[in-house]
């Protein structure tokens, strides 16, 4: 009998929900090359909202073919999550996937004095975050969708003028 989804669930974190030692490796290797670590510091300090990849190339002065590849492992690797809104792809650092990384790397941290107070709030908040991407994974197992901010929420305030115009042409009311 082959591993099922829970089985390979349970092989990916142990029991405190952190990463496995080879997707640390994977990650901290995604990081270890200049350019890549530029675009990694990019697109956390722009947050949860992303960025852009456009606006990153301009940004780093980096050429489009080139982040391509870069923006590839960083998201092989789950540092990075993309989302495709029209014809852009906007990309954001995951934290969920940050701090799994940052837990693993602190894990034993003061372990031998005894233990220390922010190693401890690190992996309370690895163990939340593992439960909320399983959570995520299982719906999406079912075939459930994600829920999604209204097209209006995630529509640049241009496309939406454009929309409205269209609409007034037509005779639409909304």
């Amino acid at each position: 009998m082959g591993p099922g989804p829970l089985s390979s669930r349970a092989r990916y974190f142990d029991n405190y929900g952190n990463m496995e030692k080879q997707d640390v490796l994977a990650a901290l290797a995604a990081l270890a090359q200049e350019t890549r670590l530029d675009v990694f510091r990019r697109l956390v300090r722009a947050g949860r909202e992303g960025v852009p990849a456009g606006q990153v190339a301009s940004d780093l002065e980096i050429p489009p073919a080139t982040l391509s590849f870069h923006l590839k492992e960083l998201k092989s690797a789950r540092l990075v999550t993309s989302e495709r809104d029209g014809r852009v792809i906007r990309y954001a650092p995951d934290f969920g996937v940050i701090g799994e990384v940052v837990g693993y790397l602190g894990e034993n941290c003061c372990r031998d004095a005894g233990g220390c107070g922010p190693a401890a709030r690190v992996s309370a908040a690895n163990a939340a975050a593992a439960r909320a991407r399983r959570t995520r994974s299982d719906r999406s197992a079912r075939g459930e969708r994600p829920a999604r901010p209204a097209r209006s929420a995630r529509e640049p305030r241009a496309q939406r003028a454009r929309t409205e115009r269209t609409r007034t042409k037509k005779g639409d009311p909304r």
